[in-house]
C-alpha cells in the first residue's frame, strides 16, 4: 500500500473547485484501485485536513478492504481497526454508512461530542488524543466501491463546511472509482461466472457482464 496524507486543507470555493477538478481529471487516467484511492485522498486534502487517513476499495458484497492507501496509522492498528468494524457495536460502521441516505459522518456528531461512547475511540483513538473521525462510504447505486476514514488529532472536530464539501465530492470521486474498477454507474447485480481480461500492466481490456 502506498502512503498518503495531508495536514492542512484550504477553505472556500477555490479549494472545493480545485478538489473537484482534480477528481475530474483523474477519472480519465486512473487504472487501478490504489491510484483511485490516492487521487481521492489528494482531492479531499484540498477541502479538509487530517492526521491519519485510510482510503480503500472494497468487496461490494462484504465491504471488506481490497486495497488502497494508508497514512498516519501505525501498522499495529490494522487488526483492531477491522476487528472493531466486524465485531463491535459502534458508531458510523462502514456497513451502516453504505446503507444510509447520507454516507458521510463524523464521530463527534454521532456521539454528541462524547467520543468515549465509541469502542473504536476507546481501543484505537483515545491514546493518540484524537478529536474526531470522518468516515465515508463511496457508492455506485447500492454497491459500496470504497471506504474512507480520516482521523484528526489537533483538538478540533470536522466543521459542517468540511463535511458538506466532502459530501459534494462523492459524485466525482465515484466516477474515479468506477473508471479504475471497471464499473458502470448502475448498481452491481448478481450474475453467473464473469470473465475479465487484464493486460500485463493491470489494465482491464475486456469483461463479460457482471
Amino acid at each position: 500500500m502506498q502512503a498518503y496524507g495531508s495536514r492542512m486543507g484550504r477553505a472556500g470555493i477555490e479549494s472545493f473547485t480545485t478538489a473537484r477538478d482534480l477528481l475530474v481529471r483523474a477519472s480519465s487516467r486512473v487504472r487501478t484501485g490504489e491510484e483511485a484511492c490516492t487521487e481521492i485522498a489528494r482531492a479531499f486534502a484540498e477541502v479538509t485536513r487530517c492526521d491519519a487517513a485510510v482510503v480503500m476499495t472494497t468487496d461490494p458484497d462484504t465491504h471488506l478492504p481490497a486495497g488502497g492507501i494508508v497514512s498516519g496509522f501505525d501498522s499495529s492498528a490494522c487488526v483492531p481497526f477491522w476487528d472493531n468494524e466486524l465485531l463491535d457495536p459502534d458508531f458510523n460502521k462502514f456497513n451502516a454508512l453504505a446503507r444510509s441516505i447520507d454516507p458521510v459522518a463524523t464521530l463527534a456528531e454521532a456521539t454528541d461530542g462524547d467520543l468515549q461512547r465509541s469502542p473504536r475511540y476507546q481501543k484505537l483513538y483515545g491514546a493518540s488524543g484524537a478529536s474526531d473521525e470522518l468516515r465515508v462510504a463511496f457508492l455506485a447505486g447500492s454497491s459500496c466501491l470504497a471506504i474512507g476514514a480520516f482521523l484528526r488529532t489537533d483538538g478540533e472536530v470536522y466543521s459542517a463546511t468540511e463535511v458538506r464539501d466532502v459530501r459534494n465530492l462523492l459524485v466525482p470521486a465515484g466516477n474515479v472509482l468506477r473508471q479504475a474498477l471497471g464499473c458502470t454507474s448502475e448498481p452491481l447485480t448478481a450474475h453467473g461466472p464473469v470473465v475479465v481480461l487484464i493486460d500485463a500492466d493491470g489494465r482491464i481490456r475486456s469483461r463479460s457482464e457482471g
